[in-house]
């Protein structure tokens, strides 16, 4: 029997398009990955003879969580500004495994059969993009200035 438990934080700054979205702050974001797991694994395995024959019997099962939080957000020197998106996943997994080795003499035949499955439950805040700043329109309408002399 095996049994194992773990956590972990893990946190990604980055900024691929510098200064497009955000002319002020730059495009800056964080990817923020909380997780925690637990499981467990137990096998069993018994080898016995009848005769010439041998055979290898082989079961095991496993089964598996995962809490998981992550998080975007828009970011400026690492500093937190907006929060663009959260997620809280729960995740379960279970799985089973048989094996049967048959050794009559120098040959040897092996069947199996393997089974997982999995069920997620997903809690998702809506995406949300920083607003976007527009230069200031420029206007086109004529000056009021008066018209320049001719030069001759």
């Amino acid at each position: 029997m095996l049994a194992y438990a773990g956590t972990y934080r893990f946190n990604l700054f980055s900024n691929f398009t510098l200064y497009l979205n955000d002319p002020a702050n730059g495009d800056e974001i964080e990817q923020a990955d909380r997780r925690t797991f637990y499981g467990a694994k137990f096998g069993y395995r018994v080898v016995h003879r009848t005769g010439p024959v041998a055979f290898d019997t082989t079961i095991w099962a496993d089964g598996r969580n995962d809490d998981i939080h992550e998080e975007l957000w828009h970011t400026a020197r690492r500093r937190q500004l907006a929060q663009l998106r959260g997620n809280d996943v729960h995740e379960s997994t279970v799985g089973a495994y048989f094996n049967e080795e048959i050794s009559p003499s120098r040959y040897r035949a092996s069947t199996s059969a393997r089974a997982r499955t999995c069920c997620r439950s997903r809690s998702t805040m809506a995406w949300r993009r920083p607003t976007r700043r527009r230069p200031p329109a420029v206007s086109t309408a004529p000056t009021s200035s008066p018209p320049r002399p001719a030069l001759s």
